[in-house]
């Protein structure tokens, strides 16, 4: 099941040709539905900690993170990495 969301994640991501907030990528994947996979603490080491500095807004912040970090992120790791859906808004 979570390949599956990550591949819908990925797919929305380079079908849509412009940034997405974290609940346009929810709506159009259907992910973060409540399923949560056990493998979620070691997210990722090698991410440039200059992504939220370098970035204004959230959805430059997960296209950037999607596509640098060399592996496949569930909707988890992407939130945890960008501080997309923490209710602040830019």
């Amino acid at each position: 099941m979570k390949n599956n969301k990550i591949k819908k994640i990925y797919e929305v991501i380079n079908e849509n040709g412009r940034g997405l907030n974290l609940h346009e990528i929810k709506a159009m994947t259907g992910v973060g539905n409540g399923y949560k996979h056990s493998n979620i603490v070691n997210i990722i080491n090698n991410i440039s900690n200059n992504i939220t500095e370098t970035y204004n807004h959230k959805s430059h912040k997960i296209n950037e993170l999607l596509n640098n970090s060399g592996r496949s992120l569930n909707l988890h790791q992407i939130k945890a990495l960008t501080g997309a859906g923490s209710g602040y808004r830019q």
